[in-house]
Parts: C-alpha cells; sequence; structure tokens
C-alpha cells in the first residue's frame, strides 16, 4: 500500500506528464525505466501461467499492467489468497508429467 500512496503522491506532484520528462532526464533514468518494464514483463509472464492454472482470466491484470505498471499485478488474485500452494504444485505436476 505504501507504494500505491508514492504514486499518489508522484502523481500529484508532477503529473502524468512528469513521468515522462523524468525517464528522458537522462541514460541512468532511462535504464532504470527500461529495467522496470522488463520486470514487469517476467511478472506478467507469471502471472499469466499462474492465472491459467488457477482457471482465472490474466488478461485484465495483464492489461492494467501496460497501463499503470506494477500496481496492477500487485493488485492481482494471483498474489492474494487463494487455493493452498501445495494443492497447485500438486495439480501442475499431474499436468506436467501425465504418465507418473
Amino acid at each position: 500500500m505504501c507504494f500505491l500512496a508514492l504514486t499518489g503522491v508522484a502523481l500529484a506532484a508532477d503529473g502524468v506528464a512528469g513521468f515522462p520528462r523524468a525517464i528522458t532526464s537522462s541514460r541512468a533514468a532511462g535504464q532504470i525505466y527500461v529495467d522496470l518494464v522488463i520486470a514487469v514483463v517476467v511478472i506478467c509472464v507469471w502471472l499469466h501461467r499462474d492465472a491459467r492454472l488457477r482457471g482465472r482470466n490474466p488478461w485484465p491484470w495483464i492489461v492494467g499492467a501496460a497501463v499503470v505498471g506494477r500496481i496492477s499485478p500487485l493488485l492481482s488474485p494471483s498474489c492474494g489468497h487463494g487455493r493452498r500452494r501445495g494443492v497447485l504444485r500438486a495439480e501442475h505436476h499431474a499436468r506436467a508429467c501425465p504418465g507418473r
């Protein structure tokens, strides 16, 4: 929740136009931005696989991540309490190794 508050403060102080200005202000800032984009893509791949394993639709959260960044994956149902992790692992193993 602190991350959401920090995002709100940044938007209130600099507005939406402040983000592109910050990204293009230096090469270091651009590198940090690219690093965050890669992290969000990796999170979305995980989110897609996890949602499919749980029988949920991942696309609203992935589209949200494209629009608002890491906030959407942090709020996704996959990050919340669902079925037990051990049950998911057993079901995943059964699907991955059907003959065992």
